[in-house]
């Protein structure tokens, strides 16, 4: 029985190998297959046999198969209007692998404009189609005056040089005084409260922190009637009344 079983087994073994080779065999033709069918353009932008108004700033294609590195490789696309050939920048393959654009790099004339496209001559995998594209003289006037200067040639052009800062030494000063009596201030409130609670007692203290008050503010009143002063172009004594802040 062992004698009978082993034969039986290496036939099966045998078999398999062969179905497994005949099944690879079968995809790869199939595949090579799949790979020389022509391919086919299903839209496009502009579409075929339309009437455009507007130069378009590029040609979109998308075809039907995806396109692999050989194909992206050997694409090529044409546009051709009124007999002329308008130039074209390379073709960019999108990520779905199917839609190619094509940027123009100059404006096509107006007429009847030919789209040739190849991507293997050799299965057939090429195509044309037409578009009409009307533009007129004013269009392309009014397009290029949008972009243009609009300065006449011979015009003279007053510039009026903005007026340097005035009062900027004296500002600087009363900032600098003005910091000095918020801090006499405000180091003589924290000093009393912080370590010497007495000392508000003392006339000395109370004068001290008084003038240094009054001194802050008379500061920052003038800091603000130099920065009117610098601001509307008058003079510093006009400015000191605050009613013309």
């Amino acid at each position: 029985m062992r004698a009978l079983r082993f034969p039986r087994r290496r036939r099966a073994v045998i078999a398999l190998c062969c179905a497994a080779l005949a099944w690879c065999a079968g995809t790869s033709d199939t595949v090579q297959a799949a790979s020389n069918i022509p391919n086919e353009l299903i839209s496009s932008n502009p579409q075929p046999n339309a009437t455009v108004t507007v130069v378009p700033t590029q040609l979109q294609l998308v075809f039907r198969n995806k396109l692999d590195a050989d194909d992206a490789a050997s694409l090529g696309v044409l546009l051709r209007c009124s007999g002329t050939t308008v130039s074209l920048g390379s073709p960019v393959v999108a990520v779905d692998a199917q839609t190619v654009s094509a940027p123009l790099a100059s404006i096509p004339p107006a007429g009847q404009c030919t789209v040739t496209w190849v991507i293997n001559r050799d299965i057939g995998s090429l195509g044309t189609f037409n578009f009409t594209l009307l533009i007129t003289t004013q269009t392309t006037l009014a397009a290029n005056l949008d972009t243009t200067d609009t300065t006449v040639v011979g015009e003279i052009i007053s510039i009026t040089a903005a007026p340097e800062p005035r009062l900027g030494l004296l500002l600087g000063l009363l900032r600098i005084l003005e910091y000095l009596f918020v801090a006499c201030v405000v180091g003589g409130l924290l000093y009393i409260v912080i370590g010497w609670p007495e000392g508000f007692e003392y006339d000395t203290t109370q004068r001290f922190l008084r003038l240094s008050w009054f001194a802050a503010l008379g500061s920052l009143f003038l800091v603000v009637a130099v920065n009117s002063a610098r601001a509307s172009g008058d003079s510093f004594v006009a400015s000191l009344n605050p009613f013309s802040w």
